[in-house]
């Protein structure tokens, strides 16, 4: 990280005013026998008697048992204990003594993120990591690194001292360019982006991507065009990191599709029901978003972190036959989130553990959300002959639902350049929701067999298991990678078929390439194991060859 951990302590010699000061104050210590000399610790409050004793027992002399013990207080996540030792005759006395940090000293951009623990009288390593987390993620979009230092202020009083050195490689602007075939759930195949990031001298990064679907190249399925805009601002303060979000997308599609009425259609990925005629469709769509987000650090140490987050976000999705001007889709709903994230490393950073979970909860309906009862009337009233409308259609979702994303990744080091990795997530939801809240798999990044949009619903999950290498090669860094996966979905509140688990698996193989200078690039192919789905036709028709990514960032 840009800031480093606090050192320990170095011990000192005692004076003999400490000396006599700590036998009148306690006369209390915990002692043992080192050959032919007793070691006497006194004032020990954080470290129990077991490993103190095991520190006198295993070390070889009176210096090491001083040294042994400031490293073992250390470890055990104390900050700021100083030993003063002294030696009388046969007997060696260690003075325990826990130091209060009294001020914080150096860049004023920097030095707020540790005030809470000036006056600590009980400061811990979890305490000081937990705070330089945020402080080290704005040191790296300032370009500086910092180092601790210590000026004993006496009476047992330290100021620490970030000294700071600016970062050579520094560059407070990335320019990103992507070219891939990744598709999307809405139309085409290739896509093209560009961004900028740029981090400001007091740590805050604006992010501006466009993304537009190059239809001209083929294989767009029904699309006309697809652009993306999208704008999001954070800042690190001292009690969290806080950001907006801003998004816009735009596109245009003739899907064939069944027109019912005002309010109600059936087309492919939009929303589900029995065909009666077969028509042609001019299909323009906005999503809009706005959300403010907000990220705090609970708990963090050398092993472990907690982190919350927040957002709030309002969404707006509509979809449009321009020939008629019906309203197809027209969801515009608040959004609130809350979650937790948790890393975890262990065995000497062989194994890691992340797991998240995020609840969001919207909060009204408007437009075409709740609106099944118009809806089922319409469609009884223009099909006679229907015994009952479909009940998987955009006007049975609700804008006040309730969803859980759970997140669970499992990374093992079977070699030191061989890694096996297990990631599950998922989504349950309570209601039928709008699109944007529907989980969707397919894609390079899930069931990568398939297109994106290959399998839809109110609820799923999807699994995948990895084995990786990482390989370097004239500068240049291979990743190869097996892998196996499985995904579900269906979806809430209907007795029909698509109520029922949606299941695809497949197999196959990445490759990820860094060749230096910015520039990498990722590769996926996979092919079928098994699947149990309702519409053979639309997965046959959905099989990718491979997907590939390339990027370049300067």
């Amino acid at each position: 990280m840009a800031i480093d951990l606090p050192p320990a302590l170095p011990p000192q010699a005692a004076d003999s005013a400490l000396i006599r000061e700590t036998k009148a104050a306690d006369s209390s210590y915990i002692g043992g026998k080192l050959g032919n000399v007793e070691v006497r610790v006194f004032g020990n409050r954080s470290l129990d008697q077991e490993t103190i004793l095991s520190v006198i027992a295993n070390a070889s002399a009176p210096s090491e048992v001083v040294k042994d013990l400031t490293r073992a207080y250390y470890d055990a996540g104390f900050l700021w204990v100083k030993l003063f030792y002294y030696r009388v005759e046969d007997i060696v006395g260690v003075i325990v003594s826990q130091s209060v940090v009294s001020e914080v000293r150096g860049d004023e951009r920097i030095t707020p993120h540790f005030e809470s623990l000036v006056g600590d009288a009980d400061p811990t390593l979890a305490e000081y990591d937990t705070a330089r987390v945020l402080a080290a993620l704005k040191s790296e979009r300032i370009g500086e690194n910092y180092t601790v230092t210590y000026e004993d202020l006496g009476n047992q009083q330290l100021a620490v001292v970030l000294e700071s050195s600016a970062d050579e490689d520094y560059d407070n602007t990335d320019y990103i360019f992507e070219l891939n075939n990744k598709g999307s759930r809405y139309l085409g195949r290739y896509f093209g982006l560009a961004g900028l990031q740029h981090r400001t001298d007091s740590g805050t990064k604006w992010s501006f991507a466009y993304q537009r679907a190059f239809i001209e190249w083929g294989e767009s399925l029904d699309g006309e065009k697809l652009n993306q805009y999208s704008l999001s601002v954070d800042h690190p303060f001292s009690f969290g990191l806080y950001g907006i979000d801003l998004s816009y997308v735009e596109y245009e599609r003739d899907p064939e599709g069944q027109l019912v009425q005002p309010g109600s259609c059936s087309l492919l990925f939009f929303c589900t029901g029995p065909t009666v005629s077969s028509t042609r469709l001019d299909v323009q769509a906005e999503i809009q978003r706005f959300g403010v987000r907000g990220q705090q650090v609970i708990y963090s140490d050398t092993q472990q972190r907690l982190r919350l987050k927040e957002r709030v976000e309002y969404v707006d999705s509509y979809i449009e036959e321009n020939n008629s001007d019906t309203i197809l889709i027209d969801e515009r709903y608040p959004v609130a989130e809350v979650g937790v994230l948790y890393n975890s490393r262990f065995q000497n950073d062989r194994s890691s553990f992340n797991a998240g979970l995020d609840a969001r909860v919207g909060l009204s309906s408007s437009g075409t959300l709740d609106t099944y009862d118009e809806y089922r009337r319409a469609f009884l009233a223009q099909n006679p002959s229907a015994s009952e409308a479909p009940d998987v259609a955009p006007a049975a979702r609700s804008g006040e639902f309730v969803t859980l994303q759970p997140s669970v990744n499992y990374q093992y080091a079977l070699s030191p350049r061989t890694v096996f990795s297990a990631t599950l997530k998922g989504q349950y939801a309570n209601e039928q929701v709008p699109e944007q809240e529907q989980f969707v798999l397919g894609g390079m990044d899930s069931l990568g067999a398939y297109l994106p949009g290959i399998l839809i619903g109110d609820e799923g999950f999807h699994l995948k298991l990895e084995v990786s290498r990482s390989l370097s090669w004239k500068g240049v860094t291979f990743r190869p990678a097996l892998f196996i996966e499985q995904g579900q979905t269906w979806y809430n509140n209907t007795d029909g078929d698509l109520g029922d688990a949606q299941k695809v698996a497949d197999a196959g193989f990445a490759l990820s390439m860094n060749f230096g200078h910015g520039l990498e690039s990722h590769w996926v192919v996979a092919r079928n194991v098994s699947d149990d789905v309702i519409d053979e036709a639309l997965l046959e028709a959905s099989e990718a060859d491979f997907f590939w990514r390339l990027r370049l960032t300067l």
